[in-house]
């Protein structure tokens, strides 16, 4: 496989008296009919978990069980979730799928998360310069060729 380098925008958010800088990462995730559907994640380098609030993954009909049900420490106490495995593809890759274990919470989140872990297993990633279109700078992900996901279905 050619060398594949995606870049996304980091951006810039208003948070109490500061900014704080967000990256977004288009991606899909496979559902229950074995369809795709998009679902943004925001990347979180402090979840040890790529994460989906329960309430999204019923409306996508993204699958999970409740099997492996685990407590969740969050920075406004704690919570209940479930692990289980998904499927996903990014955004810019679109004959790949790669697996993850994802913690489904009961937690009512803005936004699914998308760990560093999950990222690194199947990128190298780095920061680029500002440029037309990512004025701040960017995420760049790299596919690794160890793990290089596999062809979707």
């Amino acid at each position: 496989m050619a060398l594949v380098k995606l870049r996304f925008p980091i951006l810039r958010k208003a948070v109490v008296d500061r900014w704080a800088l967000e990256i977004f990462l288009p991606m899909e995730v496979r559902t229950s009919q074995g369809t795709w559907r998009p679902l943004p994640f925001c990347f979180d380098t402090g979840t040890q978990l790529t994460t989906i609030p329960v309430v999204l993954a019923r409306q996508l009909s993204i699958p999970f069980t409740t099997a492996r049900p685990v407590t969740i420490q969050g920075t406004t106490g704690q919570g209940r979730g479930y692990l289980s495995p998904i499927s996903f593809a990014v955004d810019g890759l679109p004959r790949l799928q790669f697996p993850a274990l994802c913690c489904f919470s009961q937690y009512d989140l803005k936004q699914p998360l998308f760990s560093l872990t999950d990222l690194m297993v199947q990128f190298t990633f780095a920061s680029a310069v500002p440029s037309t279109g990512h004025s701040l700078r960017s995420l760049v992900l790299r596919l690794r060729s160890d793990p290089p996901g596999e062809p979707r279905e």
